[in-house]
């Protein structure tokens, strides 16, 4: 019988010279001295995100510092709740929202003249709110310039739909889902690296062996030291896992999932790695392991 997916997941965020703490017992499985007997019952999907003193370095992916602001062509202000997106249009996911009556400047305009690019007060980044749902009260709307939009996301399919994947096709769509969705939201795409790969497919294919689902190995070991193994050196990194469907499923749980999300989305993570292994189902709860392995690898 194959499981229904479902969804737990923990995220570990600590200073460099701190190590990780061991997750809640409601959400995360802690890894006893003795061998982990066949489970019964798992969860599907689970995070970790940890900071590792490798080295004390600055991460390479630090945010630019913000030199300037765009003088407002305008003044706007809320006539009701305002949810401001990355993109001018609602297929972008929300950024900020602006209760009724905030007051924030009006930096451009879209082609078509419906949205607005805002400047949110509490310096949050500029993004988009649908201009019908702000009074501009200062500037002439019709000279607000035109802003660069990005493009409209692509659609991204709830599941394959019953394709089957080889092991290369299915890493490398859900690593090209996961680069999607960091553009997207306004990062730049993680570079792949073929460590990581190593150390996300050698714990897909731990857990596919001895019938777990977890972040720590089956003999005990954590991210950091499964990093490590491979040779990487990186400031800080994070891990996701997923089992039992295909990699669109995979994407939409995790990005479902504040948790998950915060760990594709982290700026901080700039290296990528995407491990898959299928499983006979018959031997073992779930038919494919999945384990993607973020991290800031820098070389020493």
């Amino acid at each position: 019988m194959k499981l229904r997916p479902r969804l737990c997941g923990y995220l570990c965020l600590l200073t460099l010279l701190s190590a990780c703490t061991t997750a809640p017992a409601h959400t995360a499985t802690p890894v006893p001295t003795t061998p982990y007997p066949s489970p019964t019952t798992h969860p599907t999907v689970t995070a970790v995100a940890t900071y590792t003193p490798t080295k004390p370095v600055p991460s390479p992916s630090q945010p630019p510092t913000v030199t300037s602001t765009p003088k407002p062509a305008a003044w706007g202000r809320a006539i009701d709740t305002v949810n401001c997106r990355v993109g001018p249009s609602t297929d972008f996911p929300i950024s900020v929202s602006l209760d009724p009556g905030t007051e924030t400047a009006i930096l451009g305009v879209s082609p078509e003249r419906i949205w607005w690019l805002v400047q949110p007060p509490e310096d949050s980044a500029p993004c988009w709110v649908w201009g019908p749902l702000v009074d501009v009260f200062q500037g002439d709307p019709a000279a607000i310039p035109l802003a660069n939009a990005p493009a409209t996301p692509t659609f991204i399919p709830q599941n394959a739909g019953g394709r089957e994947f080889s092991v290369e096709e299915y890493e490398n769509t859900l690593f090209d889902l996961l680069n999607l969705a960091r553009v997207q939201n306004g990062l730049p795409p993680a570079e792949r690296v073929a460590a990581l790969d190593s150390a996300a497919r050698l714990h897909s294919a731990d857990m596919a062996q001895h019938d777990f689902f977890a972040h720590l190995s089956y003999d005990g070991r954590d991210f950091n030291a499964r990093l490590t193994e491979q040779g990487l050196f990186f400031t800080n990194g994070g891990e996701t896992i997923y089992a039992g469907g295909d990699p669109y499923q995979a994407y939409h749980i995790w990005m479902g999932s504040d948790v998950h999300r915060s760990i594709i989305l982290h700026p901080a993570f700039t290296s990528l790695g995407v491990g898959v292994v299928y499983a006979d189902a018959d031997a073992v709860t779930y038919d494919v392991y999945v384990t993607a392995d973020f991290a800031a690898v820098y070389t020493p």
